[in-house]
């Protein structure tokens, strides 16, 4: 059920921002996402008939066939089309004919909501009151902290979780004859610190159920588990409860090379058809990172998905 609204919460949110916001929002320790993503979709029309695919505007898109079909956003409000027979009936979008296999790329440049994609606030457990505006070197503080001077240690709190995406589902089209053959693409994730510095745990923005991902950088410090069973109590000198897993056949470890993020059998043979679509994932790339004002940290990883029978 989790994972369900999980991935209603995504498409709803791709499809109803723009590409483009004045400002993205920050956590609690001025950290402001940002996610680009693009995929390569192939498609196949299995009947008899031109089909016109109306596309959302929000995407840029481009076709891969003899002279330029594209959509690209200059800016917010002006979108730039090539050619007039991407537009039937005031939509925009593309002819597929009959028996043609198509590839077509779409983009997006999303300022992730906080909210939406769970990049969470640091979890304090002192103070949580107690603020720091950094422009003007105010600190703001309830009258009475309740504690002495000391307080806690600073730690890399976790500020996200990955969301499961079924990309077969999210970009289906409602004819039965329009068959999605294979998808493939990049997710650029970048932190950009706006405050003073900061310490925090990153995970992967997105997970795209049973494709491949691979050519992950950099390269991650730990996984999940390692982070909450072995990171923290370490780093902290504390018992951290460790998190609870059903396990089950269709679950899945990941085990990092340099170029891929597998599945990884009892055997300990890397499987390269990665991630299913159980909502009990166990295990997904953790880095730490400790950012100055103004820095960034960028994560970029590649997926693909290929239809079997």
């Amino acid at each position: 059920m989790r994972k369900g609204i999980l991935i209603f919460t995504l498409i709803s949110f791709l499809l109803l921002n723009t590409p483009v916001l004045a400002q993205e929002p920050l956590n609690n320790i001025d950290l402001q996402p940002f996610l680009k993503l693009t995929m390569n979709v192939t498609l196949v029309n299995t009947g008899e008939y031109p089909k016109f695919i109306a596309v959302n505007p929000t995407y840029d898109f481009k076709t891969f066939r003899e002279g330029d079909e594209y959509l690209l956003h200059n800016t917010t409000d002006l979108i730039q089309l090539s050619k007039a027979n991407l537009i039937l009936n005031k939509r925009v979008g593309f002819w597929i004919y009959p028996h043609e296999v198509l590839k077509v790329e779409f983009s997006i440049n999303i300022p992730m909501d906080l909210g939406e994609l769970y990049l969470q606030d640091y979890a304090d457990l002192c103070y949580p009151d107690y603020t720091i505006t950094w422009s003007t070197k105010r600190i703001t503080y309830p009258p009475s902290l309740g504690v002495g001077p000391l307080c806690e240690v600073v730690y890399p709190h976790l500020i996200n979780y990955p969301i499961l995406v079924d990309l077969t589902s999210f970009i289906q089209v409602r004819d039965p004859e329009i068959v999605i053959y294979s998808y493939s693409g990049e997710v650029e994730f970048t932190i950009t610190n706006r405050g003073p510095k900061t310490m925090f745990a990153v995970a992967l923005p997105l997970i795209p159920v049973d494709a491949k991902i691979y050519s992950i950088t950099p390269n991650p410090d730990m996984n999940y588990t390692e982070y909450m069973g072995k990171f923290l109590p370490t780093y902290l000198k504390s018992q951290v409860q460790n998190a609870k897993f059903n396990l089950t056949q269709e679950s899945v470890l990941f085990e990092y090379t340099d170029t891929l993020l597998s599945t990884m059998s009892s055997q300990q043979n890397l499987i390269q058809n990665s991630i299913t679509t159980n909502e009990d994932i166990v295990d997904y790339p953790i880095w730490i990172v400790v950012l100055g004002e103004n820095s960034s940290f960028d994560i970029k990883y590649k997926f693909q998905w290929e239809f079997t029978r």
